[in-house]
């Protein structure tokens, strides 16, 4: 998430920028989850219900926009096979509420190039539901102006290397959390709007977002606080 989030911010204040791959290589598997059955160390996804993965962020970011429980195609590259193999979504091991496949992934044959040496320093945090947050902040920190005009604005959601914000898991404990943090306005993905809602302080606005146009469309309209 912070490669696409820097990706997308650089191209969003107009640099140049070149990221690509071959597919979500399965690096590991996770003994005893049911994809360790249609799954093996080194198999290639390239696509996930027909929609085109070439970089690992953005294939985490289509599995984590289906639900626990469905059962999705992944069409896999294995040695010089094609196949469609399905995968029950399981509960992620380490964060409620999201699906997971069960492996390591890792870009296969990854090439990018950056005009400019950024790091985001995520300590021990991991997953992919900040990318939209990490893509503000890095436009925010390069643009010379302040994007939330005083406001005190939280956010949630991936980011694919298209500027699209796709659904995370835990979207009730992150708005509670937001707004115990003292956050006035919330950025949740769309498809997460609905739980959200249910969740919310009257004193704080949810921002319903399906792109980074969308949240940099409605930071731009805010008045100075």
């Amino acid at each position: 998430s912070k490669t696409t989030a820097i990706l997308v911010a650089l191209e969003e204040l107009g640099y140049e920028t070149t990221i690509t791959g071959e597919g979500l290589k399965v690096a590991s598997l996770l003994e005893g989850v049911p994809a360790a059955e249609v799954l093996e160390q080194g198999d290639v996804i390239i696509a996930v219900e027909g929609a085109e993965v070439r970089i690992a962020p953005d294939g985490i970011a289509e599995i984590t926009s289906y639900e626990i429980g469905d059962t999705i195609t992944l069409t896999i590259e294995r040695g010089e096979e094609v196949l469609d193999v399905d995968v029950l979504l399981i509960e992620h091991t380490d964060f409620a509420d999201r699906p997971m496949v069960g492996f390591m992934a890792e870009t296969h044959n990854p090439s990018f190039e950056l005009p400019i040496d950024i790091d985001i320093d995520s300590q021990n945090i991991g997953g992919p539901s900040a990318g939209l947050m990490y893509t503000l902040a890095v436009i925010d920190a390069l643009n010379g102006t302040d994007l939330t005009q005083g406001w005190r604005i939280a956010g949630t959601g991936t980011i694919r290397s298209d500027g699209t914000i796709g659904a995370i898991g835990g979207i009730k404990q992150k708005v509670v959390a937001a707004q115990e943090a003292g956050a006035q306005y919330v950025f949740v993905p769309m498809s997460n709007f609905e739980d959200a809602t249910t969740v919310v302080d009257d004193d704080v606005e949810l921002v319903a977002v399906e792109s980074l146009d969308e949240a940099l469309e409605f930071l731009s309209n805010l008045p100075n606080a």
